[in-house]
Formats: structure tokens, sequence, C-alpha cells
């Protein structure tokens, strides 16, 4: 099983390709003035070469479907979208919020990812971290800094993280990082738990949540 890990819900590209299980090599994209929509071709061209792979090799592709950037994900799902036509991957379509939740599951607890939405507002969702595994307590959601902080003083004791964060003030928070964002190596390991089952890429949904014209939540 060949597995490329593509994370574009933010304005980090993160690509990650596995062997079975085994990471073969992370790629991690910074911002700069070449565009996501240039570079985000290439760059996975070049780490299939520098593994001694093809776009046939792939057997599935884990791809971010947010919520995030609306144009990020647009782009990350036209570009799969694209190769599938020359390929015969199956794709495992999963949550942006949900990958951040799994680079930190040995934490415990109550996570609470965050992204930055826009317009002062932010995503979040609520997990519950056990030996057990990781389950959803509520969300994804788009909301308000202030909607959130009530969420959190009802769980009481939460570690929320992400860029998120930066709107947030004096909320009663297990502090861990604003700077935690989504990674393909998450993803891809998320793919690997058994909880999810690939399908063709047209099946694909992205989780919107923002309306981008209007600022509303979409769900």
């Amino acid at each position: 099983m060949i597995l490329l890990a593509v994370e574009c819900s933010t304005k980090v590209l993160s690509l990650a390709l596995f062997e079975n299980k085994v990471l073969l090599e992370e790629k991690i994209v910074l911002p700069s003035t070449i565009t996501l929509a240039e570079k985000i071709l290439p760059e996975i061209s070049q780490i299939l070469s520098r593994n001694n792979l093809t776009l046939g090799s792939l057997t599935h592709v884990a791809l971010s479907t947010g919520p995030g950037s609306f144009t990020s994900l647009r782009i990350g799902l036209a570009t799969i979208m694209g190769l599938s036509a020359g390929a015969s991957f199956t794709v495992f379509g999963l949550s942006s919020l949900e990958s951040m939740v799994h680079g930190l599951r040995e934490k415990g607890g109550i996570l609470a990812p965050t992204l930055l939405a826009g317009r002062g507002q932010l995503y979040a969702a609520f997990y519950n971290a056990t030996q057990e595994g990781v389950n959803l307590l509520e969300g994804p959601f788009v909301l308000s800094a202030e909607k959130f902080s009530e969420k959190i003083n009802y769980y009481r004791i939460v570690s929320a993280f992400g860029p998120g964060l930066e709107l947030m003030a004096g909320a009663k928070t297990v502090p861990v990082g604003a700077d935690i964002i989504p990674l393909a190596r998450h993803l891809g390991e998320l793919a690997f738990t058994g909880r999810f089952q690939p399908s063709v890429v047209d099946e694909l949904k992205i989780s919107y949540l923002l309306d981008p014209d209007l600022g509303i939540n979409k769900n």
C-alpha cells in the first residue's frame, strides 16, 4: 500500500508519503510568492520521484477535506481529481481538525483544535482522547472567540491549540500551542487507523463551513 497524504487546509502545504504504515518522506512547504496552485503538482511529482515512485504507484491518497481555507481546499481537491484521471488510487477524505488531534492524542483529555476562519471567527471541534481512542464530542463548527470561550468553560478543562488561539484572550484553557497546524503526516497516520473507508475522488465532500462570500455557516 503506497499512500500520499496531502494537507492544504491552511497556507502551509504539507505532503507525506507512506509505504504501508512506514513514513518514507515528509515535506512541509511554507507560504511564499509561489501560489499553492503553482507549486502543489511539482511538489507531488518531486516527492514521488525522490522515492523512485510514479503516480501509478499510488494505491491511496489521504486528502484534508477541511475545514480550512476555502481556496486552498478547492485547489487540493481539484489537484487530486486531476491526478485521478491517470491513476487508480482511492481517496481518504479526512478532517483537518481530527488530524491535529491525532498528533496530540497521547496528551489525553478534552482536546480542542482550532483554525482561523477569517472575519474574527475560528473553526473548532471538541474531542475526548483516551487510551481506547479519540471520540468527537462536538463540532466541527465556525464561531466567534467569545462563543468558543463559552464552550471551553462548559467543558472546564480543555487543551485548546492551533492558530485559532490567536483570537483568544483570558480563556480557561490548558495552553498547548497556537503554532500547531494540520500536517500530512498525521493525516496519513489517521488513514491507517482503520476507522475510515476510502472512496473514489468524485465522492469527496469538502467541509467548507464558512460561506466564502457571505461569511456565514453553510451547514
